[in-house]
């Protein structure tokens, strides 16, 4: 199961493994919590926050 952050929306969910989907639009997700788990977004993909 993964915590997943929802897109566009104050929302987060949990989604078995099998139910990922691929997002292959390189675009960032719209979400207030992003910043507290990401750096920045480069090159298609975010930058972790070492805290």
């Amino acid at each position: 199961w993964y915590h997943v952050l929802v897109h566009q929306s104050w929302q987060t969910t949990y989604v078995s493994e099998r139910n990922l989907e691929e997002d292959t639009t390189e675009a960032p997700i719209v979400h207030p919590l992003t910043e507290q788990f990401f750096t920045g977004f480069e090159n298609g993909c975010y930058l972790q926050s070492l805290s």
